[in-house]
């Protein structure tokens, strides 16, 4: 349904050298702490009103995406935000919950990193079954993707208390030095609430699903593009399929 707008007009603002609506993106963010609840709500509300007068589907999409991606927050709730069908209540809610439950420097890690920092410190019963869930397209970085293999490997089916001198040993001398910058990071005191660190491996266990299927779907829209090229009837069916299965994931 998002195709119902006038695609060709999306297609050349957004692609566009310098786009109005990425000018005003940037506008607001320059002005305004994106990683405050405070500093989220007023660029909401400065993007809201200029958003809300998009009428084409197509644009709205593709911005509301790029904002929810910038602010950290989910997808629908920012198109509310724009649309206005969501109380301030609500709105309240979603940015203070959005905030990072870390401190600023760890927060500028990359979710794959964060999660290795917490699956290195968390108790076992805690850490094993997040890392059965986890696989290695997960991880996008060759270096942390080595790491997690190892680590699952080290960990899973394990009764006694990690070590990390002797995980280390496991690991090439890059690898040791990613892991002691991660196992040295301040956690601050999630680790010492069971709930809250259970909660924290959830979220970032779902963030890191999400941008999984992203980077599949890319894949597979490359594949699709080839396969019309060819007129590949058998293979358009099989990717478009995935590709299906693949975005109710993001949904």
């Amino acid at each position: 349904e998002l195709l119902h707008g006038n695609l060709t007009e999306a297609k050349q603002i957004i692609k566009s050298p310098i786009p109005i609506y990425d000018f005003y993106l940037a506008t607001a963010f320059k002005r305004n702490d994106k990683t405050t609840a405070l500093g989220k709500k007023k660029i909401m509300e400065e993007l809201a009103e200029i958003f809300s007068q998009i009428s084409n589907k197509v644009i709205l999409d593709h911005y509301s995406k790029k904002i929810a991606e910038d602010l950290n927050l989910d997808d629908e709730t920012v198109k509310s935000l724009i649309n206005g069908k969501i109380s301030s209540e609500s709105a309240e809610e979603a940015y203070k919950t959005s905030v990072p439950t870390v401190n600023y420097a760890l927060s500028k890690k990359s979710p794959q990193e964060y999660m290795l920092a917490l699956l290195l410190k968390a108790p076992l019963d805690t850490s094993q079954p997040v890392l059965y869930k986890l696989g290695q397209k997960d991880f996008s970085d060759p270096q942390i993707q080595e790491i997690f293999t190892n680590l699952k490997d080290y960990l899973l089916g394990r009764k006694h208390k990690f070590k990390i001198e002797y995980f280390n040993n496991r690991l090439e001398q890059t690898q040791q030095e990613i892991v002691n910058d991660l196992y040295l990071w301040d956690l601050g005191d999630i680790l010492d609430d069971d709930t809250r660190l259970g909660n924290e491996l959830e979220d970032i266990f779902e963030r890191i699903k999400k941008d999984t299927a992203k980077r599949e779907l890319r894949e597979l829209s490359d594949k699709l593009k080839q396969a019309e090229l060819e007129k590949d009837a058998k293979q358009l069916k099989e990717l478009t399929e995935k590709i299906k299965n693949i975005s109710e994931k993001l949904v």
